[in-house]
């Protein structure tokens, strides 16, 4: 069996290491000469390819490219794959390339997973044989792969000892987006926590400085406004969490960017207003790239208008970072 792999990084390298049970052939296809050449000397590959030749001799394609890249790439690659090919793709988003091909005559021949794994590093050196052992790989609109395709699949997620899940497409973006900024959610939950706590210190200075407050119908009104006070929060952590995951949905990766290697952090502040609109964007913080600062404001744009925030919520100024990295 013939496995080509289109990118040999850490997630296309980790595979083509754990794939050798299959007795197969593992080309590369890579736009970076280092990287194959690397891929090489290190026995992740037994030979580099072209991708246009690859395609053609392919029983099974993998495709471990930025997001952006394997959705423009897949439907040339389904025009010129034999048919008793299957071509699978590790994205961490999947509508797009699903979108892209749903009515391909060889949408059969393609499966859309997203193998869950990773490490703080890239490139071939990073390729780790048990990488994905015990992780969660999850495969979408399975119901449009061919028997055979999902069998292929299959069998390659079981040889790297993966899990395997089954999800719509837009349901695995939207789950994807929630985890990805989990920790912006928690550490804002953090600070109103330390905020109540400070709160709560305040007030219990102040109950024994005087008993007898709290007996009285103004500190009855204040017990009143501190409840409201608390669902008013609540609320606020929800949508910022909601607002966070839906610019989250809308983000982008430009291939001008991630072929040339270009990476970076975009600090940016905005203000939604009650009705959802947004009053305020700007960039606090820009990196060193153009097409990222300005991939970055598109993200916000496309997921504007927000929905209308609930009662008590007047508007709420955002300030997060989105980053761009190929790790």
């Amino acid at each position: 069996m013939n496995i080509v792999i289109i990118g040999t990084g850490l997630i296309g390298g980790s595979m083509a290491l754990s794939a050798r049970g299959f007795e197969t052939k593992i080309i590369g296809v890579d736009t970076s000469e280092e990287n194959l050449k690397k891929a090489m000397e290190l026995g992740i590959i037994d030979m580099a390819m072209p991708l246009e030749q690859a395609v053609q001799i392919a029983d099974l394609i993998i495709i471990s490219i930025p997001v952006d890249a394997a959705r423009e790439m897949l439907p040339s690659i389904l025009d010129n794959i034999r048919d008793d090919a299957v071509v699978i793709d590790t994205g961490s988003t999947k509508a797009g390339i699903c979108g892209k091909v749903r009515n391909h005559p060889r949408r059969g021949n393609f499966v859309a997973s997203h193998p869950m794994a990773g490490t703080e590093f890239s490139g071939p050196s990073a390729a780790l044989v048990g990488l994905f052992k015990d992780k969660k790989a999850i495969i979408c609109e399975k119901e449009l792969s061919s028997d055979f395709a999902l069998k292929r699949a299959l069998t390659l997620y079981r040889l790297l000892g993966m899990n395997v899940l089954y999800m719509s497409a837009e349901d695995h973006d939207k789950h994807i987006a929630y985890v990805s900024h989990l920790t912006h959610v928690i550490a804002y939950a953090l600070s109103l926590t330390v905020q109540e706590i400070e709160k709560n210190e305040e007030n219990l200075g102040q109950e024994e400085e005087n008993p007898e407050n709290g007996e009285n119908a103004d500190n009855l009104e204040g017990l009143e406004n501190s409840q409201l006070s608390e669902e008013v929060q609540k609320a606020t952590a929800n949508y910022k969490s909601y607002a966070l995951s839906r610019i989250a949905s809308k983000k982008t990766y430009p291939y001008s960017a991630r072929s040339k290697g270009i990476e970076g952090k975009v600090r940016v502040r905005l203000v939604i207003e009650n009705d959802g609109s947004v009053s305020a964007c700007e960039i606090v913080e820009a990196c060193n790239s153009d097409i990222l600062n300005e991939a970055c404001l598109m993200a916000i744009k496309k997921a504007s208008p927000f929905k209308k925030m609930p009662a008590g919520m007047k508007s709420l100024s955002l300030t997060f970072v989105m980053d761009y990295s190929l790790k």
